[in-house]
């Protein structure tokens, strides 16, 4: 999946975004769980390390917009895409990339999602979860030696 697949998905899912507060379905909705998948599998992806191209990002724009921009139906994926992601996370802090900025932006990018997630389905967070994520979120900023902002947003999707 190359970049511009990546931004035309991120286009369509915000011209398809709800109309109004509720809404049920868009034309995506069938489609986000394996649109999802392939935009996670795309961000994994080592084949553009060496180029100008930042699959990572544009995966993770992608997938941001498609959270943002579903509808209810959508909440029972976006759901269950939280603890995978948590699970991505704490993998890129406990084993980091060899690539340093790599890893510095697919946290960075993990944690935008993880709060346009928790905007969407936060309420629905056990105790645990959250003191999870902020247990999370507390090592990536000490392995970073410094707080992101995208870190400190989704924070704020807990609240």
């Amino acid at each position: 999946m190359s970049k511009n697949t990546c931004a035309a998905i991120e286009k369509l899912s915000e011209s398809l975004q709800p109309s109004e507060p509720g809404q049920q379905t868009n034309a995506l909705t069938a489609y986000l769980q394996g649109l999802a998948t392939g935009l996670i599998e795309n961000a994994s992806r080592k084949d553009d390390q060496g180029t100008d191209v930042n699959i990572v990002h544009s995966s993770y724009c992608a997938m941001i917009a498609l959270v943002q921009h579903s509808c209810a139906q959508s909440m029972p994926v976006i759901q269950q895409m939280l603890m995978p992601f948590l699970s991505m996370l704490e993998q890129t802090v406990s084993n980091p990339d060899v690539d340093s900025v790599r890893n510095t932006d697919t946290q960075d990018m993990i944690a935008g999602l993880l709060q346009v997630i928790l905007v969407s389905v936060g309420n629905t967070v056990d105790t645990a979860t959250g003191e999870k994520i902020v247990q999370l979120l507390v090592t990536m900023f000490q392995s970073l030696k410094k707080v992101t902002e995208n870190g400190l947003i989704a924070y704020s999707g807990l609240c």
